[in-house]
C-alpha cells in the first residue's frame, strides 16, 4: 500500500469518526432544500455540512466529500434519470401493481349496499369482493402504500365520524378479513387519505364536526403521535400522497372562488399551525393559465419528483390537459405529454411508475345522469344530544368543468416517466368512472 492509499484510508477513518448517528439523513429525507435555495440557505447548508468535519484535516475533508457526497450525487442522478421510480411494475412481486381495489355498488347518506371489489390489472376481471364490516356502514375512501396493505374509510348515515379498517391482499389478490385500523376512528368526515410505503405513517384530510376549518393530519403509528395543520374550511384538497418513509406529503388544491389551485409539499414533522405557512409550493396552476387547475398530484417514494395534471377550465377550456413533473431538487417542472379530454385524479401504483386515470371527452351527446357515491352528510344528533349540522362536503369547484357535454372514454393506464397512454378496454373498467379506487 503506497503513501497515498495510507492517507486516503486515514482520511476516511478520521472523517467517519466525526459523523454522529443522529446527523445521518433517513432514506425518505431529501438531501437538499425543496425549491430553489437562496444564497443564505446555501451558506447555512454549507456550514451544517462542514461543522461535523471540523476536526478533520483538509485532506480528510476532501476525501470525505469524495466518499460521501459523490455517491449521493450519482445515486440521485440515477433516480432522477428514472423519474424517481424505484422499480418497474414488471419487476414487482406480490400484489403491488397487479390488483386494484375500488368502491362499488350504491352508497348514500341513507345507507349502502356497496362493497369493495378487487380487480386484476390490466384485464379488469373481478377477483374478490369485500362487504362492509357492519350493517349501515359504507365505504368512503381507500389508500395503500405498498399495494398489499390497504386502509379503508367508512361512514354511517347521519353520524359525524369516520371509521378506519385495514385488510391485506395475498399474491393471488385474495383479501384478508377487515379489521380495525390502528387509528380506529376519527371524529371528522375524512376526505383524501394516504399511507406511507412502510405502513408506519397515516395521513388524512378531515372536516371537523364543528367549525369552519379543514385539517391535514399525520399519525406516526409507532408512537401514535398526531400532528395537524389547519386551512380555511372551503379549501378543496383533491389528492394526498406520502413518501415511502412518510417524511413528506404532497397534496393538491382545487380551483374555487377566491382560492387558487396549487401543488404543495409538507414535511410530516413540521410544527403545527396554518397549513399554507408550513407547506412549500411546488407548482401554481395560474402559472400555466389564468383558469388552469391542478387536478391531482402524487409524490414518488423517494421524494424526488411530484407528478401532476393541469388543464384549462370554464370558458378557457380547450379539451386538453397535460401531465407534468416537478423535480423537488431543482425546483423545475416540465411537461411530459399533452392529451385531449378532461382528466380525473391520477391514481398511481406504489412505485409511482404508472397511474390509472379516467378521462372525459367533450361530446355533443347529452350529459349522462349523475350516479355513484355522494359525500353530502346529513344532519345528525351530536354526542351531547343537541342536533348539529355535519360539515358541508368539500366545495364543488366553481369553474373547473369546461362548458359542454361529456362522454367517458375507457380508463387509461399512463406511464408517468414517458407519458405513454394505454386505454384499458376490459368490461369492468367503466365502473371506475364514478368510484373511489387505489392500487
Amino acid at each position: 500500500m503506497n503513501s497515498i492509499e495510507h492517507r486516503l484510508r486515514d482520511a476516511y477513518r478520521g472523517a467517519t469518526d466525526t459523523v454522529r448517528p443522529e446527523a445521518i439523513l433517513q432514506f425518505d429525507e431529501p438531501s437538499v432544500a425543496l425549491g430553489r435555495p437562496s444564497a443564505g440557505q446555501v451558506r447555512r447548508s454549507y456550514r451544517r455540512l462542514t461543522m461535523p468535519l471540523a476536526a478533520a484535516a483538509a485532506f480528510a475533508l476532501v476525501a470525505a466529500l469524495t466518499a460521501i457526497v459523490l455517491p449521493r450525487v450519482i445515486s440521485g442522478s440515477a433516480r432522477e434519470h428514472h423519474g424517481g421510480h424505484q422499480q418497474s411494475p414488471s419487476a414487482a412481486t406480490g400484489p403491488a401493481g397487479r390488483f386494484l381495489v375500488q368502491v362499488s355498488g350504491k352508497a348514500s347518506n341513507a345507507g349502502s349496499d356497496g362493497f369493495l371489489t378487487v380487480r386484476g390489472v390490466p384485464e379488469g376481471t373481478v377477483v374478490a369482493r369485500i362487504a362492509p364490516p357492519e350493517a349501515g356502514m359504507y365505504f368512503a375512501g381507500l389508500a395503500t402504500g405498498d399495494g398489499r396493505h390497504y386502509v379503508t374509510a367508512l361512514w354511517r348515515s347521519g353520524v359525524c365520524r369516520t371509521w378506519l379498517y385495514q385488510f391485506q391482499l395475498n399474491d393471488a389478490g385474495q383479501p384478508s378479513t377487515l379489521e380495525p385500523y390502528r387509528v380506529s376512528s376519527v371524529r371528522q368526515m375524512l376526505g383524501p387519505i394516504a399511507v406511507s410505503g412502510d405502513n408506519l405513517t397515516f395521513g388524512y384530510v378531515g372536516h371537523p364536526c364543528r367549525g369552519r376549518t379543514t385539517d391535514l393530519s399525520v399519525v406516526r403509528l409507532v408512537t401514535m403521535r398526531t400532528r395537524f395543520w389547519t386551512a380555511p374550511g372551503r379549501t378543496l384538497v383533491l389528492s394526498l400522497s406520502l413518501t415511502s418513509g412518510g417524511g413528506t406529503l404532497a397534496y393538491s388544491t382545487g380551483l374555487i372562488k377566491f382560492m387558487p389551485s396549487d401543488v404543495y409539499v409538507l414535511r410530516s414533522d413540521a410544527p403545527p399551525g396554518q397549513l399554507a405557512r408550513r407547506s412549500h409550493v411546488v407548482a401554481r396552476a395560474a402559472g400555466y393559465g389564468v383558469s388552469d387547475e391542478i387536478n391531482s398530484a402524487v409524490i414518488t417514494p423517494d421524494g424526488s419528483t411530484v407528478y401532476f395534471t393541469t388543464n384549462p377550465t370554464g370558458r378557457a377550456s380547450d379539451n386538453r390537459w397535460q401531465l407534468r413533473a416537478a423535480d423537488l431538487r431543482t425546483g423545475h417542472s416540465r411537461v411530459i405529454r399533452r392529451y385531449t379530454g378532461f382528466p380525473g385524479p391520477l391514481i398511481a401504483d406504489p412505485s409511482v411508475y404508472q397511474a390509472i386515470v379516467v378521462i372525459s371527452q367533450l361530446s355533443p351527446l347529452p350529459s349522462p345522469s349523475p350516479s355513484g357515491p355522494t359525500s353530502a352528510p346529513s344532519p345528525s344528533p351530536s354526542p351531547s344530544g343537541r342536533r348539529t349540522l355535519l360539515p358541508e362536503p368539500p366545495p364543488t369547484p366553481s369553474s373547473t368543468s369546461p362548458a359542454g357535454n361529456y362522454v367517458r372514454t375507457p380508463v387509461a393506464l399512463i406511464s408517468l416517466g414517458t407519458g405513454r397512454l394505454t386505454p384499458l378496454r376490459g368490461n369492468g373498467w367503466p365502473t371506475l368512472v364514478n368510484g373511489i379506487f387505489a392500487w
